[in-house]
């Protein structure tokens, strides 16, 4: 519950545990805000030059989003326009749940988590060498 706390302003994580409570919603909700934070600074995070620069910037991240409504717009949208971050998402959180389940150290989490990404580009580099025949 106390995800934002001190990254949001309190109108808006008042907003966010709002549609947190939404039986349907529940904890998605909380994933979606924190894409939205990203792509709402999405410019400045890529310009970063070296993991000091952006860890500061991540720190900074969503102090001035007053409009709850209009950041979890960006992140039911930027979700919506891509269903491969879907999948990528749910896979993510079975991952986490798995692990945590396991009690997995976060150097193996880590590295499963890499060994599925590289599996999908993989997968999909063939998929789409395959539709271009």
């Amino acid at each position: 519950m106390c995800l934002y706390t001190n990254t949001l302003p309190s109108e808006t994580v008042l907003r966010v545990w709002d549609v947190l409570m939404l039986p349907p919603v529940g904890s998605v909700v909380l994933a979606r805000v924190g894409i939205a934070l990203l792509k709402s600074d999405e410019p400045r995070l890529l310009s970063t030059s070296d993991f000091c620069q952006l860890a500061d910037r991540l720190q900074q991240i969503g102090h001035a989003a007053y409009d709850a409504r209009e950041l979890l717009a960006v992140g039911y949208r930027s979700l919506n326009a891509m269903p491969a971050a879907r999948k990528v998402l749910s896979t993510l959180q079975q991952i986490h749940k798995t692990n945590c389940a396991v009690r997995q150290s976060p150097e193996a989490t880590i590295h499963e988590v890499r060994q599925r990404i590289q599996a999908h580009r993989v997968s999909s580099s063939g998929e789409a060498g395959s539709a271009m025949r």
